[in-house]
Protein backbone atom coordinates (compact mmCIF):
# COMPACT_ATOMS: atom_id res chain seq x y z
CA UNK A 1 0.00 0.00 0.00
CA UNK A 2 1.57 3.27 -0.86
CA UNK A 3 1.98 6.00 1.73
CA UNK A 4 -0.05 8.82 0.30
CA UNK A 5 -2.68 6.79 -0.17
CA UNK A 6 -6.20 8.60 0.52
CA UNK A 7 -7.15 5.75 3.79
CA UNK A 8 -4.88 7.15 5.46
CA UNK A 9 -4.69 10.51 7.70
CA UNK A 10 -3.30 13.32 6.23
CA UNK A 11 -0.02 13.00 8.01
CA UNK A 12 1.26 10.21 5.89
CA UNK A 13 2.02 12.43 2.63
CA UNK A 14 4.58 14.86 5.73
CA UNK A 15 7.71 13.07 6.37
CA UNK A 16 9.15 15.99 7.66
CA UNK A 17 6.70 16.22 10.15
CA UNK A 18 7.28 12.71 11.46
CA UNK A 19 11.00 13.36 12.08
CA UNK A 20 10.41 16.48 14.16
CA UNK A 21 7.20 15.89 16.21
CA UNK A 22 6.80 13.77 18.94
CA UNK A 23 3.73 11.93 18.45
CA UNK A 24 0.63 13.11 21.44
CA UNK A 25 -0.52 9.81 22.91
CA UNK A 26 -4.26 9.76 23.08
CA UNK A 27 -6.08 10.12 25.79
CA UNK A 28 -8.00 7.41 28.04
CA UNK A 29 -11.34 8.59 26.30
CA UNK A 30 -9.85 8.43 23.08
CA UNK A 31 -8.75 4.57 23.75
CA UNK A 32 -11.93 3.88 25.16
CA UNK A 33 -13.99 5.42 22.32
CA UNK A 34 -12.24 3.88 19.49
CA UNK A 35 -12.33 0.31 21.12
CA UNK A 36 -15.47 0.87 20.76
CA UNK A 37 -15.95 1.89 17.77
CA UNK A 38 -16.54 5.45 17.44
CA UNK A 39 -15.07 6.70 14.13
CA UNK A 40 -13.64 9.98 14.94
CA UNK A 41 -11.92 8.32 17.40
CA UNK A 42 -10.43 5.47 15.93
CA UNK A 43 -9.24 7.89 13.02
CA UNK A 44 -7.32 9.89 16.27
CA UNK A 45 -5.53 6.64 17.49
CA UNK A 46 -5.23 5.64 13.14
CA UNK A 47 -3.34 9.24 13.16
CA UNK A 48 -1.04 8.76 16.40
CA UNK A 49 -0.39 5.63 15.30
CA UNK A 50 0.82 6.09 12.16
CA UNK A 51 3.04 8.66 13.34
CA UNK A 52 4.50 6.56 16.02
CA UNK A 53 5.37 3.60 13.71
CA UNK A 54 6.76 5.65 10.86
CA UNK A 55 8.84 6.71 13.45
CA UNK A 56 10.04 3.33 14.58
CA UNK A 57 9.85 2.01 11.31
CA UNK A 58 12.67 4.87 10.13
CA UNK A 59 14.97 4.59 12.98
CA UNK A 60 15.23 0.94 12.89
CA UNK A 61 15.04 0.48 9.34
CA UNK A 62 16.22 3.80 7.56
CA UNK A 63 14.98 6.09 5.01
CA UNK A 64 13.69 3.26 2.89
CA UNK A 65 10.53 2.88 1.07
CA UNK A 66 9.30 -0.14 2.18
CA UNK A 67 10.09 1.16 6.10
CA UNK A 68 7.44 3.48 5.13
CA UNK A 69 5.34 0.87 3.16
CA UNK A 70 5.38 -1.30 6.47
CA UNK A 71 4.00 1.34 8.74
CA UNK A 72 1.24 2.12 6.74
CA UNK A 73 0.39 -1.46 7.11
CA UNK A 74 1.42 -1.66 10.73
CA UNK A 75 -0.85 1.35 11.68
CA UNK A 76 -3.71 -0.08 10.34
CA UNK A 77 -3.36 -3.63 12.00
CA UNK A 78 -2.54 -2.01 15.05
CA UNK A 79 -5.62 0.24 14.93
CA UNK A 80 -8.11 -2.61 13.93
CA UNK A 81 -5.95 -4.98 16.90
CA UNK A 82 -6.76 -2.68 19.44
CA UNK A 83 -10.05 -3.17 20.58
CA UNK A 84 -9.15 -7.29 21.31
CA UNK A 85 -5.78 -5.56 23.04
CA UNK A 86 -7.73 -3.71 25.16
CA UNK A 87 -10.22 -6.22 26.16
CA UNK A 88 -7.34 -8.37 26.97
CA UNK A 89 -5.70 -5.68 29.30
CA UNK A 90 -3.32 -4.43 27.33
CA UNK A 91 -2.00 -0.97 27.39
CA UNK A 92 -2.09 0.67 24.05
CA UNK A 93 1.70 2.12 23.73
CA UNK A 94 2.93 -1.59 24.84
CA UNK A 95 0.56 -2.81 22.05
CA UNK A 96 1.93 -0.43 19.62
CA UNK A 97 5.64 -0.90 19.96
CA UNK A 98 5.18 -4.86 20.56
CA UNK A 99 3.84 -4.89 17.03
CA UNK A 100 5.91 -2.62 15.34
CA UNK A 101 8.99 -4.52 17.13
CA UNK A 102 7.55 -8.06 15.44
CA UNK A 103 7.08 -6.79 12.39
CA UNK A 104 10.71 -4.77 12.02
CA UNK A 105 12.51 -7.75 13.44
CA UNK A 106 11.18 -9.79 10.18
CA UNK A 107 11.91 -7.24 8.00
CA UNK A 108 15.53 -7.38 9.34
CA UNK A 109 16.36 -10.45 8.19
CA UNK A 110 16.66 -8.69 4.96
CA UNK A 111 18.14 -5.72 5.92
CA UNK A 112 21.97 -5.48 6.77
CA UNK A 113 22.21 -4.41 10.97
CA UNK A 114 23.01 -0.82 11.41
CA UNK A 115 26.78 -0.64 12.51
CA UNK A 116 27.18 2.59 14.46
CA UNK A 117 24.83 0.74 17.58
CA UNK A 118 27.23 -2.24 17.76
CA UNK A 119 28.44 -2.36 21.28
CA UNK A 120 24.94 -1.76 22.82
CA UNK A 121 22.62 -4.11 24.08
CA UNK A 122 19.49 -5.14 22.61
CA UNK A 123 17.75 -3.22 25.41
CA UNK A 124 20.04 0.07 24.65
CA UNK A 125 19.20 -0.33 21.02
CA UNK A 126 16.04 -0.06 21.80
CA UNK A 127 15.34 2.69 24.24
CA UNK A 128 17.62 5.13 22.42
CA UNK A 129 15.12 4.27 19.25
CA UNK A 130 12.04 4.95 21.48
CA UNK A 131 13.63 7.80 23.28
CA UNK A 132 15.81 9.60 20.85
CA UNK A 133 14.32 9.06 16.78
CA UNK A 134 10.61 7.98 18.34
CA UNK A 135 11.07 11.10 20.82
CA UNK A 136 9.39 9.67 23.44
CA UNK A 137 9.24 10.20 27.14
CA UNK A 138 10.88 8.03 29.80
CA UNK A 139 7.34 7.04 31.06
CA UNK A 140 6.56 6.35 27.53
CA UNK A 141 9.26 4.26 27.03
CA UNK A 142 9.20 2.13 29.88
CA UNK A 143 5.32 1.94 29.38
CA UNK A 144 5.76 0.81 26.09
CA UNK A 145 8.98 -1.61 27.05
CA UNK A 146 7.14 -2.83 29.96
CA UNK A 147 10.41 -1.72 32.36
CA UNK A 148 10.72 0.62 35.39
CA UNK A 149 11.00 4.42 34.58
CA UNK A 150 14.39 4.01 36.27
CA UNK A 151 15.60 0.97 33.92
CA UNK A 152 15.11 3.53 31.29
CA UNK A 153 17.27 6.23 32.39
CA UNK A 154 20.08 3.32 33.26
CA UNK A 155 19.51 1.95 30.12
CA UNK A 156 20.01 5.62 28.53
CA UNK A 157 22.91 6.83 30.12
CA UNK A 158 24.97 3.42 29.52
CA UNK A 159 23.86 3.60 26.21
CA UNK A 160 25.59 7.46 25.41
CA UNK A 161 28.85 5.99 27.38
CA UNK A 162 29.56 3.08 25.30
CA UNK A 163 28.71 5.04 22.07
CA UNK A 164 30.89 7.99 23.70
CA UNK A 165 28.58 10.77 22.96
CA UNK A 166 26.38 12.98 25.25
CA UNK A 167 22.78 12.86 25.09
CA UNK A 168 20.99 15.80 23.53
CA UNK A 169 19.74 17.79 25.81
CA UNK A 170 16.24 18.61 24.39
CA UNK A 171 15.18 15.13 23.60
CA UNK A 172 16.41 12.79 26.72
CA UNK A 173 15.95 14.39 29.80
Amino acid sequence: MPVDSPTLPRTCAEPASVATRPPAIPGLDILTAAAAGRRTALAAVLDYTHRFVTSYCRATLGPDPASDQLAAQLSTTITTGWPAARSAGRDFLEFAYSSALRAVRLCRYELPEPQFLGPLTDRQREVLTLRVPVGLSPLETAVALDIPVRTVHRETRRAFAALGTRPPLDRVA
